[in-house]
């Protein structure tokens, strides 16, 4: 009768660890199809913004500044450097 109750406390013991391993798992999953697609839609939206932002940046030091290295390298861009 011992031995039963040694091997249901055991039994239990590992189902409430499976439990939890299945509410991390769970959790696991809604980040990989909720939370990942909204950050990568949310990332492309800052770097278009950025995009945007720099090539205003340099359209003004261009016109304020027709000799800075900026005008004179104008294929170089902020963005460039991030991706």
């Amino acid at each position: 009768m011992r031995k039963l109750a040694v091997g249901s406390s055991e039994a239990d013991l590992h189902f409430q660890q499976l439990d939890k391993l299945r509410m991390v798992y769970e959790e696991y999953v809604k980040l990989g199809k909720e939370t990942m697609p909204l950050l990568e839609i949310f990332l492309k939206e800052l770097r278009e913004d950025l995009e945007e932002k720099s090539q205003a940046y340099e359209d003004v030091m261009i016109t304020a500044f027709p000799l800075s290295p900026v005008s004179q390298h104008k294929s170089l861009h902020l963005s460039e450097f991030l991706s």
